[in-house]
Formats: structure tokens, sequence, C-alpha cells
């Protein structure tokens, strides 16, 4: 585990490391969308930052790496704001999706909680809230 010491948080006061993240999707009225172990999740937080994304997204050489992946783009809640999906063929270890997440232009603070979270050893660092499905 890495050492930090005297560690005062700058972040604002609605990250509760309290809580589940399934608590806090059921205060805000969502559900908690976990990635698959194929999957990264890119919080994109302004129409600048996903016109960012599609820049790294097509300049990255994927197909060296894996296959072409999948993306899902969905409007989040916010106004202007967006989450993206992105699927891969094969799965990926926590410190690889972190690292592509980052790479392709990831919500900076929500990364740098999801990194957190790992180092203190978090099964499953990082997650999206979404809209409750509605009832058929």
């Amino acid at each position: 585990m890495l050492p930090i010491k005297n560690f005062e948080s700058k972040l604002p006061l609605e990250y509760d490391f309290s809580i589940s993240a399934e608590d806090e999707a059921e205060r805000r009225g969502q559900v908690v969308q976990w990635p698959k172990d194929n999957e990264i999740q890119l919080d994109l937080d302004s129409e600048e930052a996903l016109a960012e994304f599609e820049r790294r997204f097509k300049d990255f050489a994927f197909q060296e790496i894996w296959q072409t992946p999948t993306v899902h783009k969905r409007k989040s809640f916010t106004e202007g704001h967006y989450h993206v999906t992105i699927e891969f063929a094969d799965d990926l270890n926590n410190w690889m999706r972190l690292a592509l997440q980052a790479a392709l232009g990831d919500d900076p603070i929500r990364h740098f909680l999801a990194v957190r979270r790992l180092v203190y050893g978090c099964k499953t660092p990082s997650c999206l809230f979404a809209p409750i499905p509605s009832e058929l």
C-alpha cells in the first residue's frame, strides 16, 4: 500500500467515502452502473471534454493492442456532461482500466478518487451513476 501521510482532502464534500456507491446512487435517485470486466467508463464534464475524448480515441492505436472496441455514449444527468462506456474483446485489470480511462480524458477528480479506492483495496474502484431504468 502506498503511504499517504497527513492527507488533507481538498475534494468537494459530496465525495463521502463512508457510504457505498449504491447508497449514494439511491440518494440521488439513480443506480450504479458497474463496468464489466472488459469495459472502461469515462465521465466527461463538457462538450469540450467529449470532443477531446473523440480526438484521443480516433488517434489511439487500439488495433496494435486490441481489436477495435465498441463505444457507447449517453448524456449524463447534468446538462452538457456525457458518460462513455467502451467495451473491449478481452478483460482488463483495474490498473489497465484506470490507465486507459486517464489516457482517454476521464474526469480528473473522478479518476483520482478511483485510484485512491484501488490503492486502498476496493475491488471495483470505478463506476458511473445512471438513470433508474423505467419499469414497463
